[in-house]
């Protein structure tokens, strides 16, 4: 993957493991995902759940794990042949995309 950015505030306001775990889920199977990813993050009796999805094509994913630093959060990943970046969702019409 090349040109690819996170946002200042998502660095910031997030721990470091979060975008690389994101990070490793997109890039397993690149060619598969869409322009726009949306991962919803929630934490429920210290586990970590991630819902990966996307609309066209269209695709859901679930995983859950044990995470003493587990966040909530939604985090919007845009994919374009420039550039990749990832935002918190409240970001995505700020112009970050």
């Amino acid at each position: 993957m090349k040109n690819v950015f996170i946002s200042e505030r998502l660095a910031q306001e997030l721990p470091d493991w979060v975008p690389y775990l994101l990070w490793y889920a997109i890039a397993d199977h690149w060619e598969m995902h869409g322009e726009r990813q949306v991962f919803e993050l929630t934490h429920e009796r210290g586990m970590q759940r991630i819902r990966h999805t996307q609309d066209f094509p269209p695709y859901e994913n679930a995983v859950e794990f044990p995470c003493p630093e587990a966040v909530d959060a939604v985090i919007v990943v845009r994919i374009s042949k420039v550039k990749t970046v990832m935002m918190l969702a409240e970001e995505e019409n700020n112009g970050h995309n």
